[in-house]
């Protein structure tokens, strides 16, 4: 499936570490406040103070790594806008006007989300789900416009934002994943390692592992048991290719969940990674409530790690 990958990420960006495994992120979706129950009507509280300091996030930008919810979604796909174009110059005009619109009334409704304090416990649970639910309804809106989005939850609970059903889908877990290492006196060369081309091309090469497997299973020049073997070693290379860098401590488990033909899904959960991997890759299943086929769709990214939820957002 070509095409850059986005990481469709809500507030409270804290680290560079995503910035391995996508191309870009999408940041902020939403703007997160605080707001005080004793404020008069009419005052929005203040803004939660961003982890990362304005002039990495700056840097980031400039490097084309971060990108706004605006930007994602400016223009359709390709196949889309060439069907406008063939409807000649006013049909165009007013299709992209009428699609603009629309899409900035969506971005409206999810740009701002305020949480009234004190808060409890569970209204901070049920904060955290609507953040996660503005993030995966950009990145439904960027889906239809041809764009490869991946949305990153926060919630524990990941059936609060994507519905439970009756279609499977692959739930890849990723045991050990390198972090990115970046202070003040190394993010140039994390900046630099980034923007690699080998290393957007070993990225490419293991989340791109279901490009042509269905077919060349169909063509007999592949068969299912090959499939986790070829998973582990765009992993290995990768991982590998990180730790040369110097630029990475400590380690994550992350899950990444893809919508692929039902039956593929089912046979590859039943199959366990190669022995030397099995530490390091998971395969299994999950039931969701899916809209479309989109073979090869990433659904969600969720990185698992303890966390007090009410950190994820000082101020």
């Amino acid at each position: 499936m070509p095409g850059e990958r986005f990481l469709v990420h809500g507030p409270g960006l804290r680290e560079l570490t995503d910035f391995l495994y996508f191309d870009r992120i999408v940041y902020p979706v939403t703007t997160a406040s605080l707001r005080s129950r004793t404020l008069p009507p009419g005052y929005a509280g203040y803004r939660l103070r961003e982890p990362l300091p304005d002039d990495v996030r700056g840097r980031l930008a400039e490097a084309g790594l971060l990108t706004s919810p605006g930007a994602l979604i400016a223009a359709p796909d390709s196949g889309e806008l060439g069907s406008q174009l063939a409807q000649g110059p006013e049909a165009f005009l007013a299709s992209m006007q009428q699609s603009m619109i629309a899409a900035g009334a969506t971005l409206g409704k999810i740009a701002f989300s305020t949480l009234e304090m004190p808060a409890s416990d569970a209204e901070v649970v049920g904060w955290v789900r609507e953040l996660d639910a503005n993030a995966k309804t950009l990145a439904d809106l960027a889906r239809t416009r041809g764009r490869r989005v991946t949305v990153k939850l926060h919630a524990e609970d990941v059936t609060w934002t994507l519905r439970p059903g009756w279609t499977s889908v692959l739930c890849l877990t990723f045991h050990r994943l390198p972090r990115l290492r970046a202070g003040p006196d190394t993010l140039g060369d994390v900046l630099a390692f980034l923007g690699d081309e080998e290393t957007r091309r070993r990225r490419q090469q293991l989340f791109d592992w279901h490009d042509g497997v269905e077919s060349a299973i169909a063509r007999g020049e592949m068969s299912l048991p090959d499939i986790p073997a070829r998973i582990a070693s765009r992993l290995a290379a990768y991982r590998e290719w990180i730790a040369a860098s110097r630029l990475s401590s400590g380690t994550m488990t992350a899950e990444l969940l893809v919508a692929l033909d039902e039956a593929l899904v089912h046979a590859v959960a039943a199959l366990e990674a190669p022995t030397d991997q099995v530490h390091e890759l998971r395969l299994g299943r999950r039931g969701l409530s899916l809209e479309g086929d989109g073979s090869g769709r990433e659904l969600a990214y969720i990185c698992h790690a303890r966390k007090n939820i009410r950190s994820l957002w000082p101020g």
